[in-house]
């Protein structure tokens, strides 16, 4: 059996550039003109036989060759610039682009803006995970993006326009891929021997240093001519396809023969890495035109394409010299079909190689078919051939199929219906050739199969053109069309090749068919007030009567309900709609409700259709903001100090504030407030806390603040400090008085300082001891402020002698307590000094006198009591005695003894008393004498004569 089989029947046409359109059909372009062909598979679903139909042309508004192609999210197909366009007489490189809707065979003209230009010629172009596509500029670093879904273009690679373009080059000639991380992967012409690749997330360009290298030449810059001498070098700049394998790595054919492979990297930010693939076979030509790479096979521009089982299969040729227009060029030649096994990376020529292949590889074509069979088309040849040997084509891995996870089983003709499943895109674009071609198929195909055949529906609106989604949920719709045969069928997802397992489906012929149009997809959201309403639209898009027996409540909340207006059963005619009404009356603040409303009809897919509503009777939310990160200070007792607290509602409704309450008393809310409070949706309010405190030290106290947000009551913590008066005393000479006399005082004075912060309130002041007195002058208490200072006297009036000492307590509201000084002094007393003589000797007859100065040597007043003799005499007493009488320090008086002569003998003590506490008593011997001879004579004689001596009466005396 041969491996490859030329189609029949094809149209007289230069096919090139080949297109897998979502109803499983193949758009050809015709290379040199403005037509398209499209090939119908028969009712077994192959594309060889003589059942297999072509129709067309279907002509775009101008001619293009080479140029940006690709099937869109919605179905339709692109094409952008070419590289020859309208004939030789108008300027290549067009910017000018095309759609084609499928359902219509129709091109059209696409809206792209001319300052988009720079996109042209055979610029390179990828379809991002999104649906969006990357454009590239053949001559500049810019590059930007189309969205079809909005009809709009913007510039790319700029990180959303904050930066200059980051693409180290342009794109001429350069192949890009999208990757399972959906950055989309390049490696440069301009640049030799480095890549880059774009990233989707952050709209940059990763430079070559960030991307990696791959480890050998994959750009064939140019070729030494060796057949002219001196050899002359030939620009060729030219790479071939690269192509995702189903273990991630990126599978890159050089155009100098050597392969690369691309691992990315965890992270898509990051670098990947490369390793070298297998080369393409020896080149046997025997012409040595690419000696410098190792003499091997060459892809200059060639296509390639993934197997379904894994392997690739690519296009390459011996390296040839040609002359267009009398200058050489080089190119790959004949399109050799070759089979790269990644696994065992090997690289194998195919025994049987396409038909009329004897062309330059730039050429071919090749397309993955729903069927794992691979079509090629070779330009010049004007052949079709397909890939039909099974053993080439190969058996896929179990786990690469995509998986249908959910489905409608009774499908009516005429209607579309979403199937949903897993890998439903495939693991690859599957298709390459590079800048002059893209014909990626990673989107799914719909095959519906019974004992008659096999139908392909189309497919449209994918959920994404990501590839390699592994158990992420994807779908697709799928349109029945109204020439569907009605019956029993086995559906399957294709992609890349590869069928899912089959489900069950029945398409049935028409009939009523029910279609509905949510109001805000029938979420009422938050809603503040209360009833809201959203409308059901019901449309009947069947052929037939439909029949609405009831909408109503389902499950869930029954705060939703449907108003019986209209009534039910209801008939809805064909094309005819009817509108219901969806009533939401919550009664519970920030609870998410939802309910299902079920729609029973006489739709024989959706007999009970189901729709889910869901809504929040919303409040208002408090934030409160205080300043200083709600600490109000210092405040001294007596004084206070207001926070402002802002209340402001966040929420999407207004707020209800029904009291605001503390549970200190040094913090207090305003007593004027009348509740409740009412603030609106983003409107702020102040409210004052008052600080008050009434006690010394650090303060604490919540605020409670009790709303309807649901996360009510809001708690606001406030903190605030009264700090403490500090006495500091101060007294001279450390408290020592001194020597103070009775009857006498000193003043001493004790200064008061507040070293604290708030005013310092004396309450009292006293003294331990009547020796020293406070002053009764201050009227207690009062105040010394923050950093003042008074004095205040202190009286030392001793009432008794010797030291003395006492406490001054001093009374305040330093919390340290009273604070305690000592005081002490000392009261001397008088001191008695006798000066003086109180010895007579003898004295002849007559009087004598001496005179004693009793004196106060002391440092206080001496108080002399009396000066007196112990006991009475007859020949002496006192004359002049001023005492009792007080002697202050250093004074004198003096007393006079008187002696009358006797020669009767007397004895004599003079007692002095005072109040020295030393000498209280002092005693003096008072001694005189006279002889009694003389005595007699005196008597006789008493002025003064000598009766001689009588010694006698001396010794008796």
């Amino acid at each position: 059996m041969p491996s490859w089989k030329s189609l029949t029947g094809v149209p007289g046409f230069t096919p090139d550039t080949m297109l897998l359109m979502t109803d499983a059909t193949i758009l050809v372009h015709d290379s040199y003109g403005k037509d398209w062909y499209r090939l119908q598979p028969d009712s077994s679903g192959k594309y060889e036989t003589a059942g297999a139909s072509w129709s067309g042309p279907f002509s775009m508004l101008n001619s293009r060759q080479f140029f940006a192609s690709g099937v869109l999210a919605d179905g339709r197909v692109f094409v952008v610039g070419g590289e020859y366009f309208n004939g030789s007489s108008t300027p290549n490189d067009t910017p000018l682009g095309e759609i084609f809707d499928p359902q219509t065979n129709t091109w059209s003209a696409l809206n792209k803006p001319a300052t988009f230009n720079f996109v042209n010629g055979d610029a390179s172009a990828c379809i991002l995970q999104d649906g969006r596509v990357l454009f590239g500029s053949l001559g500049t670093t810019q590059t930007a993006i189309y969205d079809p879904a909005l009809d709009t273009w913007t510039a790319a690679g700029t990180a959303f326009g904050t930066v200059a373009p980051t693409k180290s080059s342009g794109c001429d000639e350069e192949t890009w891929t999208l990757l399972p991380d959906g950055t989309v992967l390049t490696a440069n012409i301009a640049s030799s021997q480095t890549a880059e690749k774009y990233i989707p997330s952050s709209d940059t360009w990763v430079s070559a240093a960030s991307a990696g290298s791959p480890p050998d030449q994959l750009a064939l810059l140019s070729l030494n001519d060796t057949t002219v001498h001196p050899p002359v070098p030939v620009n060729i700049g030219e790479i071939g396809p690269s192509i995702v394998l189903p273990d991630g790595r990126l599978f890159f054919i050089g155009a100098t023969g050597h392969t690369a492979l691309y691992t990315p990297p965890a992270n898509p930010t990051n670098t990947g890495t490369w390793a070298a693939g297998h080369d393409l076979p020896a080149d046997t030509s025997g012409k040595n035109f690419n000696s410098s790479n190792g003499n091997i096979q060459t892809a200059i521009d060639a296509p390639a394409v993934l197997l379904r089982d894994g392997k690739i299969l690519l296009i390459g040729g011996q390296t040839v010299r040609e002359v267009s227009n009398g200058q050489a060029e080089f190119w790959s030649n004949p399109s050799t079909a070759f089979l790269y096994d990644p696994t065992a990376n090997t690289m194998t020529k195919l025994s049987s190689q396409p038909p009329s292949n004897g062309v330059d590889t730039w050429q071919s074509r090749l397309l993955l078919l729903p069927t794992g069979q691979v079509l090629m088309t070779t330009q010049q040849s004007q052949t079709v051939a397909i890939l039909i040997d099974p053993a080439i084509i190969g058996i896929p891995n179990p786990t690469w199929k995509p998986v249908i996870t959910s489905f409608t089983s009774v499908m009516a003709v005429g209607h579309h219906y979403k199937i949903s499943g897993r890998q439903i895109n495939g693991l690859s674009q599957a298709n390459s050739y590079g800048d002059d071609a893209q014909m990626a198929t990673n989107y799914p195909i719909a095959m519906f199969s019974n004992a008659a055949g096999v139908s392909f529906f189309r497919t449209f609106d994918f959920s994404t053109m990501a590839i390699a989604t592994g158990n992420a949920i994807h779908d697709t719709l799928v349109a029945i069309p109204t020439s569907a045969t009605p019956g029993n069928y086995k559906l399957q997802v294709i992609a890349n090749g590869i069928a899912s397992d089959p489900v069950n489906v029945k398409i049935v012929p028409a009939t009523p068919a029910i279609a509905v149009n949510l109001q805000d997809d029938l979420l009422f959201g938050t809603v503040c007030s209360e009833p809201q309403f959203l409308t059901i639209e019901v449309f009947n898009v069947g052929g037939a009567d439909l029949i609405v027996d009831s909408v109503s409540r389902l499950s869930g909340s029954i705060d939703f309900s449907v108003l019986p207006n209209p009534a039910t059963p209801f008939t809805i005619a064909p094309g005819d709609h009817v509108d219901f009404t969806v009533r939401f009356e919550p009664t519970v603040h920030g609870v998410l409700e939802t309910a299902v409303i079920r729609i029973v009809s006489n739709d024989p897919v959706h007999p009970n259709f189901d729709m889910n509503t869901s809504g929040t009777l919303g409040s208002g939310k408090l934030e409160v903001v205080v300043a200083d990160n709600r600490n109000v200070g210092d405040v001294c007792v007596g004084n206070f100090k207001d926070a402002e607290l802002v209340l402001n509602n966040n929420g999407p409704c207004k707020l209800t504030i029904f009291n605001i309450v503390s549970n200190s008393p040094d913090f207090e809310v305003p007593s004027v407030i009348s509740y409740p409070l009412i603030v609106s949706a983003g409107v702020s309010i102040e409210v004052p806390i008052r600080f008050q405190p009434t006690s010394i030290g650090p303060k604490a106290g919540q605020i409670k603040i009790i709303s309807d947000d649901p996360a009510s009551p809001k708690v606001i913590n406030l903190t605030g400090n009264t700090p403490a008066p500090r006495l500091v005393t101060i007294t001279v000479d450390s408290g020592n008085f001194g020597n103070v006399c009775l009857d006498s005082f000193e003043d001493e004075t004790i200064t008061l300082t507040n070293a604290g912060k708030c005013p310092l309130v004396i309450t009292n002041i006293t003294s331990s001891s009547t020796e020293f007195l406070a002053p009764s002058v201050f009227a207690f208490p009062f105040s010394v402020g923050a950093g003042d200072a008074i004095e205040i006297p202190i009286r030392f009036q001793p009432s008794q002698r010797g030291a003395q000492a006492a406490t001054i307590t001093i009374v305040s509201n330093d919390p340290v307590g009273p604070h305690f000084v000592s005081v002490s002094g000392f009261v001397p007393s008088g001191k008695l000094a006798v000066c003086g003589s109180t010895y007579f000797g003898e004295v002849d007859c007559g009087i004598a006198q001496k005179t004693v100065s009793v004196c106060n040597v002391g440092d206080c007043k001496l108080f002399v009591s009396e000066v007196a003799f112990s006991r009475k005499r007859r020949h002496f007493r006192l004359i002049n005695n001023p005492f009792p009488a007080p002697l202050h320090p250093g004074s004198c008086l003096g007393v006079v003894i008187q002696y009358e002569a006797s020669c009767e003998p007397e004895c004599c003590e003079l007692v002095i008393r005072s109040d020295d506490p030393h000498e209280s008593v002092k005693v003096l011997d008072v001694v005189a004498f006279t002889r009694c001879e003389k005595k007699c004579c005196c008597e006789e004689k008493p002025y003064g004569c000598n009766c001689g001596d009588d010694d006698r009466h001396q010794e008796d005396c």
